[in-house]
């Protein structure tokens, strides 16, 4: 009990530590940062949304599926369509990534 406690509390304070990284790098006042933390979120929900779509309707496939073959082909697609949202979103979030590094070296400076 008491080294899952320990374990515990420095994962706590790891979270405290990267949260006040991440709140130092980029205040809240920031129009830079708030511009691209209202990208990330755009993204996520976009990727929520799309993959809750993605689910649904294999779901509906699975459901319609008279045989394992049919079953099979709609685990592919469900796979196929994972994949592709990935492959869309990529160069998005991967853009917001190089700016924001970009933003917290420029930030350390200061």
């Amino acid at each position: 009990m008491k080294r899952f406690t320990q374990l515990t509390l420095l994962v706590l304070a790891g979270c405290t530590f990267g949260t006040a990284a991440i709140s130092e790098a980029a205040p809240n006042n920031d129009p830079q940062a708030r511009a691209m933390f209202e990208k990330r979120r755009l993204i996520e929900s976009t990727s929520h949304k799309q993959r809750i779509r993605i689910l649904q309707e294999a779901d509906a496939c699975i459901n319609a599926a008279p045989d394992y073959r049919s079953f099979r082909d709609c685990e592919r697609r469900e796979q196929q369509a994972r994949q592709d949202l990935r492959d869309q979103l990529r160069p998005e979030v991967e853009a917001l990534r190089s700016q924001w590094q970009a933003f917290r070296v420029a930030h350390q400076r200061e």
